[in-house]
């Protein structure tokens, strides 16, 4: 069932890409404060469906979880600001370095170790990647120079070390006996509450965003996506390696690489699809390479 997870918190993070892009205007903290309060609602409502025992399972690893949500917190605004300055199809494959990360950290901290076939996927992801950076057909030095003095690949690069951190903690959450849904809350909670200086520091815009109609529900429809992708994640992590899930997850790579270019009217349309199917393969490898 992982693996369904997985697939299914793909689809829900490249629709809440595809969203962010289009709000990617306005002020990053303003937007994950408003979203995050929203995704709070969310789960408020849910929590009061759910037998007590299973949120009561946060006591097992309170510190995982808040680490878990403050890196997110890092991660989606470093997510906003590259979404700001690049295209989507551009951003997003950049995202698919996270199993790389994973592997790493989950090899030295969770003592997890892929098998042979899911690292030559790992691979595979990563050339993809290279694939759909290398957007004029130029060599490897020239593809790093131009991401390396580019902002908001910059940015985009520095979105999958925070996805694969947090990504570790939540895992060892999960590994201790906190419930997926238990997880889901707690880091809502952090993210939320961590953007609780907007408040103060840019009322007005707040003000001005919570009249803007159009902008909100934008942001109400991101949020609900966001929380479908995380909850899936969660429910993947809680049967998986840490790097397998996040792999499969990266199957978003292909669907908002055709976004990009169907409703947004994006650039290297050939050779990023072909970067994005790479990288499928790469994912298909790691799912079949699992344990």
């Amino acid at each position: 069932m992982w693996v369904l997870y997985a697939v299914l918190g793909a689809i829900a993070k490249a629709l809440t890409s595809f969203i962010r892009k289009k709000i990617a205007t306005t002020n990053n903290a303003i937007y994950v404060f408003i979203s995050f309060n929203i995704v709070a609602l969310i789960v408020t409502i849910l929590a009061l469906l759910l037998p007590s025992e299973s949120i009561s399972s946060v006591r097992y690893a309170p510190v995982s979880l808040i680490l878990s949500g403050l890196v997110q917190i890092v991660a989606i605004r470093a997510n906003m600001f590259a979404f700001k300055h690049e295209e989507l199809s551009y951003i997003t494959p950049m995202f698919a370095l996270t199993p790389l990360y994973a592997v790493l950290i989950g090899y030295f901290t969770l003592g997890e170790t892929p098998s042979v076939v899911a690292f030559i996927g790992i691979l595979a992801i990563v050339f993809g990647v290279y694939t759909v950076t290398n957007s004029n057909g130029v060599g490897l030095k020239e593809t790093a120079k131009h991401v390396l003095s580019n902002k908001g690949a910059r940015a985009g690069m520095l979105v999958p070390l925070t996805y694969a951190v947090s990504a570790i903690f939540n895992k060892d959450a999960l590994n201790q006996g906190v419930t997926p849904f238990a997880s889901l809350i707690i880091i809502a909670a952090v993210m939320g509450t961590g953007h609780i200086y907007v408040l103060f520091n840019s009322t007005k815009e707040v003000i001005s965003t919570l009249k803007n109609n159009k902008l909100i529900k934008l942001i109400a429809l991101a949020s609900i996506t966001g929380v479908m992708s995380v909850g899936f994640a969660s429910l993947a992590l809680n049967d998986a390696f840490a790097s397998y899930t996040l792999s499969i997850r990266r199957l978003d790579v292909l669907i908002t690489v055709f976004i990009g270019w169907k409703f947004l009217d994006e650039s290297n349309f050939v050779r990023r699809i072909i970067g994005a199917i790479i990288m499928t393969v790469g994912v298909a490898l790691v799912s079949f390479g699992g344990r």
